[in-house]
């Protein structure tokens, strides 16, 4: 349980592309993100993103695969015919 005091550092870069245009960043890429946030403390960095949960499972895994300590989470409004089948694709892939 976190202490009260406690700060979480949630960063968003991963889920690029949706919220700005035409950004883009490689599997590669997101890895070396990924780690970078790891060194520096960063505990959890969403991934995945609504309309876009499919095709970024693969990418989720491959940083699961390469950071070992930082957390991974995925936006999923709760609203919308899909949230539940987005919520179901993403558990157990993030945690």
């Amino acid at each position: 349980m976190e202490q009260a005091n406690t700060k979480l550092l949630r960063d968003v870069t991963l889920r690029e592309g949706l919220d700005t245009p035409q950004v883009h960043f490689s599997v590669d890429q997101r890895v070396r993100i990924a780690c970078e946030l790891e060194k520096v403390a960063v505990r959890e960095a969403e991934v995945v993103a609504p309309s876009r949960v499919e095709a970024d499972l693969h990418i989720a895994q491959a940083l699961k695969h390469h950071c070992k300590r930082l957390r991974f989470s995925g936006l999923i409004y709760a609203h919308g015919i899909d949230c539940g089948k987005e919520i179901e694709q993403c558990t157990g892939t993030l945690d």
